[in-house]
């Protein structure tokens, strides 16, 4: 079965051979999931994707808490929106207490909210993370 949205490649996979020194932004209109996914692949780079990135995003960001944002991970077969690997254990992620609950069999994307995640319906409009690999 395939997953929820394609995964963009390049000639690597993208998230692969990330490079330092990333740029975060916040983008503070509201979008879909997948709006939030196109736009951040048409002017930046991708969603925020990855454990690294959410830690870096928390460091040059750390007045973000209580907003609502998606970041880039999708579940049908759980993967981060760049194709970046996923990994679940207690240390690296985030998960808000009881979750994810996949309520009403609808929740397939994730948003960030107080540094936790929560998985939440993809058509719902949140706010968004892009990041930006220098050239």
């Amino acid at each position: 079965t395939s997953c929820f949205a394609p995964v963009r490649t390049t000639t690597a996979t993208r998230g692969q051979n990330k490079k330092p020194g990333q740029t975060f932004y916040i983008i503070n209109s509201v979008k879909t999931w997948l709006q939030a996914q196109r736009y951040c692949r048409e002017h930046h780079t991708d969603l925020i994707s990855g454990v690294k990135q959410l830690k870096d995003f928390k460091k040059q960001h750390p007045n973000h808490a209580g907003r609502h944002l998606w970041i880039g991970l999708f579940r049908d077969c759980w993967s981060w929106s760049d194709g970046s690997r996923v990994e679940f254990n207690e240390t690296e992620s985030e998960w808000s207490p009881r979750q994810p609950d996949n309520l009403g069999n609808q929740e397939n994307c994730v948003r960030m909210q107080d540094d936790t995640w929560n998985d939440d319906s993809c058509t719902k409009r949140y706010k968004f993370i892009c990041y930006e690999v220098p050239e």
